[in-house]
């Protein structure tokens, strides 16, 4: 198949063709930029022309192993990449055209491009010329003395609200800000409101670091807008022109992980385990844990702000500082970390089967580890698991004695496809084939089966 791929193309070549088609749409998606891996928040770039397009913004350094690439729609395939051949991620030069290859067409490797420099960069893509090129941004020089006093502003600061200075040019401000219809968002202004600091294009802030666009004669108005209601800790650096955002949900937290199923890579952000919230920053969880997987292996948790299937953003782990896993131990009080790319993705282990109480507290960032108690919790036993099956387009839900909250269907882009609170046997008629996860909330316990529609 890569034998006759490849000789289509240098046929294509030959003819003066190009290998890749004239799509109408390109997007920028990938954690190196603001819209992180969801195809939905992908960045749509500007059509200049007949297989010509352009977009401007942000990209983040390849710390992390943090990478971009191009979509033609809001889906993975197909998509522009690096040669497919090539294991390694591409790290591209300024000015230099990086070579795009069509994953629809070709397959092979998943990669990506990187770069060396984190920065406001254009980027030009030549579909006949199958090329990417970037073009790093002029930036005005920001003179700190002159700049002042930093204040947030925008519309979610009507009034503009200075922030808090820890040093010479270093500037924080931490509280709770809400998503609005119409989205709102924020930048940064000078004393004398004549200098803003402002994202390259409008974009959702995340947890992470950004690199402003600085304007010294104006104040821009492009905002980093404001997609979830959390705490947000915002601290800019005059010096560097950089900015931090921390983003804490201290009304929601979850548990997460193998530990509570003893299924082996039970991974999956959507299956997460709601903890009851007992004070702001502060949870509590009651229940059955193992310590073993179902194949013998170690089986694992850590906490999650919220259920957005395949968004890991705003999760917490085992001390960063530390390498390794931590087992825990009753009576045992540990240092959480708010993850963050490039460190250490530490998680709790468990010593042996059995009940156990955490207790989270996102204000001073520790857990809690405690003897849980059984009759504080409706346990579903392995005995009375709900069965999953699948006859034609039709996927059945088959109690099997256990108490069902409800019953949720997701396609595997994370999209919630179908569902019921029912608690008894249910069944889904669906439209299309494929494969699909099925998600049963039991109270304590949560299954999900996977399985293929024809």
């Amino acid at each position: 198949m890569k034998k006759i791929t490849f000789l289509i193309a240098c046929l294509l070549a030959v003819f003066g063709m190009s290998a890749i088609n004239h799509y109408d749409n390109l997007y920028v998606v990938g954690d190196a930029c603001a819209a992180g891996w969801s195809p939905d928040d992908a960045l749509e770039m500007t059509k200049v022309g007949d297989g010509q397009f352009t977009w401007t913004g942000e990209l983040l350094d390849k710390t992390g192993d943090r990478r971009f690439k191009f979509l033609v729609g809001r889906g993975w395939d197909p998509c522009l990449a690096p040669n497919p051949d090539v294991p390694d991620h591409e790290v591209v030069t300024p000015g230099v055209p990086a070579k795009l290859y069509d994953k629809g067409e070709h397959g092979g490797y998943d990669t990506s491009f990187q770069v060396e420099k984190t920065g406001v960069y254009t980027i030009t893509i030549d579909l006949d010329a199958e090329t990417m090129t970037l073009t790093e941004g002029s930036l005005d020089v920001l003179d700190v003395e002159k700049f002042g006093q930093a204040y947030l502003a925008g519309s979610a600061f009507p009034e503009r609200v200075a922030m808090t200075k820890e040093s010479d040019g270093v500037y924080t401000w931490k509280g709770k800000l809400e998503v609005e219809d119409p989205v709102t968002g924020f930048y940064i202004v000078s004393n004398d409101n004549s200098q803003s600091l402002n994202p390259a294009n409008a974009s959702e802030v995340k947890s992470g670091s950004y690199a402003p666009v600085f304007s010294a004669d104006e104040v821009a108005t492009a905002e980093y807008q404001i997609a979830s209601t959390a705490t947000y800790t915002i601290t800019i650096d005059l010096n560097t022109v950089k900015m931090e955002v921390t983003k804490i949900d201290y009304d929601h937290l979850y548990l997460i992980g193998s530990a509570m199923k003893g299924e082996p890579g039970a991974w999956k952000t959507e299956d997460g385990v709601e903890m009851t919230r007992v004070s702001e920053g502060v949870f509590t969880w009651n229940g059955f844990l193992y310590a073993k997987n179902s194949e013998g292996g170690d089986t694992e948790f850590k906490f999650i702000n919220q259920l957005i299937a395949g968004n890991w953003e705003n999760c917490f782990v085992f001390d960063q500082t530390q390498e390794g896993n931590q087992l825990i131990t009753l009576g045992e009080t540990y240092t959480i970390s708010y993850f963050t790319a490039g460190n250490h993705d530490n998680k709790f282990t468990v010593p042996s089967d059995g009940y156990y109480k955490l207790t989270v507290d996102l204000n001073a960032l520790t857990l809690l580890v405690e003897q849980g108690d059984p009759t504080a919790i409706e346990e579903v036993s392995a005995a009375v698991k709900p069965v999953v099956t699948v006859s034609g387009s039709t996927i059945q839900v088959l109690t099997n004695g256990a108490v069902v909250d409800d019953v949720m269907v997701f396609d595997l882009l994370g999209n919630c496809v179908a569902s019921t609170a029912a608690d008894s046997d249910c069944s889904f008629d669906m439209a299309h084939g494929g494969v699909y996860v099925v998600r049963i909330n039991c109270g304590n316990a949560v299954y999900s089966n996977k399985v293929i529609v024809k």
